[in-house]
């Protein structure tokens, strides 16, 4: 049993499925008393399937689970308070408006009940960093294009490769903001998602937004600390001094750290006198000796102070991206990092101020950037993260380390992966689950005595099942 804090956290330990791909067939799994349960099996066994039945359940998606043939479902979860709950889900028959019977739902009544009726979920299907084909200048068409005598004028006045480069990577961040204003695709805002094909421009869009918002939140509130603190001024009281105690001792190096990002937060907006005031003097401040004469003023510098303070919320608030970046970073080679701003992010290039976009990622390094983004900004608050085939296109070395960074990303969370890598599991011998459906001998066994009932064995029984030498059935005839 694994902790979330001192709170003993959602487990689910076992599943059994009565109807897996085939009505007849029927798959049981005890996952593994540890945070992370590795399901292997044969190929075709179903594991796949597994997990998009497990996503179903929790998401109560009554479509799924009928396309998949599922007539029950009986989970055994461990709740907060480290008890065992035990939840049953069955297809039921309904009459239609034609007065049709459907069994093409099902009773989840006991779910909503349970300690997973308000669970939540983060599945991710094998599709991971796909690419968009879009229309791309690539910088030497530009030059070729710039080399016609007509322009050959502009050699004198610019640097004509730097042009190209930029003006190459400008038409591609607009054809990007563009896709990103018309057609956002993700939508991380429910309980339970499934993303079976994921998009790099969505990642890139979903990485900008959520940096511009904090951002922008950050700088509301500096703005907001600036005026609140001058209203001190402005109030009477019968003591207008300011308790200097409040001044952290490495006030000056605070100031250095910081003074940008202030600056950058108070010219935004409207302009006025006073916050214009304030930019020209932290513009001053160079040196520790600079920060130090602010202390004299007790007013700026608890001004100061209370900006700073401010900064501390944006931290929280980009403590997701700047975790991705660390850990992403940590891929790269070749000096490689990934940088976000508000209006892009790119990998920044060794040595030089070349940089190029995520579209240049290497397969296995586009598949580990999409789901750590994923993992890293949509995964930490959710009780389940299931992913199929976590090792696509990952090297050795990186699928040896692969369970143990999402371990430390996503630490209060169940993890269900489904791989085909026994280098995945190496380090995690007692985290391997083995998936082998087999055939519900008693679903069968009421079929056949249904089907001879009446002295008739249908034998065209395939979307039963699919093995009838498995099957002795005994046909009685009423007549005899």
């Amino acid at each position: 049993m694994f902790l979330k804090g001192l709170q003993i956290m959602l487990q689910i330990r076992s599943i059994e499925i009565f109807g897996f791909q085939a009505k007849s067939r029927k798959a049981k799994l005890q996952f593994a008393s540890d945070q992370v349960s590795i399901i292997y099996g044969d190929n075709g066994c179903g594991k796949t399937t597994f997990l998009k039945v497990l996503h179903a359940v929790l998401d109560r998606k009554r479509p799924t689970l009928a396309s998949e043939r599922v007539r029950a479902v009986i989970l055994k979860v461990v709740n907060n308070e480290n008890t065992e709950e035990v939840i049953h889900i069955n297809n039921i028959s309904k009459i239609d408006d034609e007065g049709q019977i459907t069994i093409d739902d099902y009773d989840f009544s006991e779910l909503d009940q349970s300690c997973l009726g308000e669970s939540s979920s983060l599945s991710l299907g094998v599709e991971r960093g796909v690419t968009k084909q879009s229309i791309k200048i690539e910088y030497q068409d530009i030059l070729r294009f710039l080399s016609h005598p007509k322009y050959r004028p502009l050699r004198n006045t610019i640097d004509v490769r730097e042009f190209s480069e930029t003006f190459s990577n400008y038409v591609r961040n607009l054809n990007v903001r563009k896709y990103r204003s018309s057609r956002n695709e993700l939508s991380l805002d429910k309980p339970h998602i499934f993303l079976q094909s994921v998009k790099m421009e969505n990642i890139e869009s979903l990485l900008i937004d959520r940096y511009r918002f904090a951002k922008s939140v950050a700088t509301d509130r500096i703005q907001n600390a600036l005026f609140e603190t001058l209203s001190l001024v402005i109030t009477p009281t019968e003591h207008n001094s300011y308790d200097t105690s409040k001044i952290p001792d490495n006030f000056e190096e605070l100031v250095l750290d910081n003074k940008e990002r202030l600056i950058e937060a108070l010219n935004d907006g409207i302009d006025n006198n006073f916050k214009s005031h304030v930019v020209t003097i932290l513009h001053e401040v160079v040196t520790k000796r600079d920060a130090l004469k602010l202390r004299d003023n007790e007013l700026l510098s608890q001004l100061i102070v209370n900006m700073i303070n401010e900064l501390e919320f944006e931290k929280q608030l980009l403590i997701s991206i700047t975790a991705l970046v660390d850990t992403f970073n940590k891929y790269l080679v070749d000096g490689k990092k990934l940088v976000i701003t508000t209006d892009e992010a790119y990998i920044k290039l060794n040595g030089d101020n070349k940089k190029h976009s995520l579209e240049y990622l290497s397969s296995g390094e586009r598949h580990i950037f999409t789901f750590l983004s994923l993992i890293v900004v949509a995964g930490n608050d959710k009780n389940f993260l299931i992913i199929d085939e976590p090792e696509i296109s990952l090297n050795i070395k990186w699928q040896r380390t692969l369970m143990d960074l999402i371990r430390e990303l996503v630490p209060h969370t169940q993890i269900i992966v489904a791989s085909h890598s026994s280098i995945i599991g190496k380090k995690s011998p007692h985290s391997l689950v083995k998936l082998q459906p087999e055939l519900d001998s008693d679903y069968i066994q009421r079929l056949i005595s249904d089907e001879s009932s009446d002295g008739i064995l249908d034998l065209d029984l395939d979307e039963h099942f699919t093995n009838l030498d498995e099957v002795t059935p005994t046909v009685t005839n009423r007549d005899s």
